[in-house]
């Protein structure tokens, strides 16, 4: 798990590891639900942490040029994903989703934007405890990649409020 005092290197993958967890953690939502319109919206959300990890693939390339380049599969593949965004374990995501059973549109979203919430706090704190300047990049950038997630699901909490 995350500490703060990661090179960035490993501050790269650290963020892969858990932008993949989220992303699994939506794939099962999505098989768990019973609603098709909240497996639309646990795979629009399991779409956006996917490019989180294109993103954060192509920093770690840019970064290893060929010192250690491997394929986006292996890496991906390669890649443990026991945590989610917000620092919560895979598990505990899954159980509060077994808890919650949150039902609708609206109820999907704002269960989506508590997870969220989360991951940007998560990274706001990493941001500032990084040791590491580059590090310190790396998790700001992804803070910014996270209130664009929580834009998107107010926005679409907003839609859905007008209908």
């Amino acid at each position: 798990m995350i500490s703060g005092k990661e090179t960035l290197q490993q501050a790269l993958i650290e963020a892969f590891s858990l932008e993949k967890g989220m992303r699994e953690f939506y794939r099962f939502a999505e098989v768990e639900t019973e609603s098709e319109e909240a497996r639309r919206t646990y795979e629009m959300l399991r779409g956006w942490e996917g490019r989180h990890m294109e993103y954060i693939e192509s920093l770690y390339v840019a970064v290893m040029g060929d010192r250690e380049l491997q394929s986006y599969m292996e890496f991906a593949e390669r890649t443990p994903s026991g945590f989610v965004e917000a620092g919560l374990s895979s598990i505990e995501a899954k159980n509060m989703l077994a808890d919650r059973k949150p039902k609708g549109e609206a109820g999907i979203i704002d269960f989506a934007l508590e997870m969220e919430e989360g991951a940007h706090h998560f990274y706001r704190i990493l941001s500032q405890s990084a040791e590491d300047d580059n590090a310190k990049v790396i998790f700001k950038e992804m803070v910014t990649q996270e209130q664009k997630h929580i834009d998107g699901l107010r926005s679409l909490k907003e839609k859905f409020k007008d209908q």
